[in-house]
């Protein structure tokens, strides 16, 4: 609990999405791969197609946290979605198909790293990775409350804790979003909160 990751848990889940996207892309001759994430759980290929997601709960007794860490990324099931494989044949050539165990040992590998170095270095360091890879810097999206109310926002980055922050366009207000308490519909730039201050 009083480790830097201990302090703001809800990084790991942002930690394990990174573990993925960089493990897969640690593989020779993937380093290229458009793999990207969005905040704060899902595995994309480009900005269209979702690949997998992480999630991540805890609980805590006598001080100390236990986590567990659930990740799914769709490797070799091209039916009825697409699957890893198919785009690695299709968009990058790839003749060799991936096998979940070579999958989940680069994410491991990569997961241990990256919390070693978040441990070390607290999220600052962790965030410029991050940042590489998600879909969000800077994209304008609309947050609209449980009562229809809509507010226009420009993305702004994660903060300390590893929640959402928005700018509102009307008072230039930053929002902190929990992902607990949101979702975001990538697709049409829009994020369904249940606590946005008007």
């Amino acid at each position: 609990m009083n480790t830097p990751l201990g302090k703001c848990l809800p990084f790991l889940q942002l930690i394990t999405s990174a573990a993925v996207v960089t493990g897969i892309r640690s593989i020779e001759g993937l380093q290229d791969v458009d793999l990207t994430i969005k905040w704060p759980n899902d595995i994309y290929h480009g900005k269209q197609v979702k690949l997998g997601g992480v999630l991540v709960q805890s609980t805590m007794l006598h001080d100390v946290f236990y986590v567990s860490i659930g990740c799914g990324v769709n490797i070799a099931n091209s039916m009825p979605t697409v699957c890893l494989n198919k785009i690695l044949r299709d968009d990058y050539a790839m003749q060799r198909q991936l096998s979940t165990e070579e999958v989940i040992a680069k994410t491991i590998s990569q997961l241990e790293n990256l919390i070693a170095d978040f441990q070390r270095n607290g999220p600052e360091s962790f965030l410029k990775l991050y940042y590489k890879y998600w879909l969000h810097n800077l994209a304008e999206v609309t947050v609209q409350d449980e009562n229809g109310s809509k507010v226009e926002c420009t993305v702004a980055g994660v903060d300390e804790f590893g929640f959402l922050r928005v700018r509102r366009h009307d008072n230039g207000e930053v929002v902190t979003l929990n992902p607990d308490g949101n979702s975001f519909d990538l697709m049409k730039n829009q994020i369904f909160s249940k606590r946005i201050k008007k």
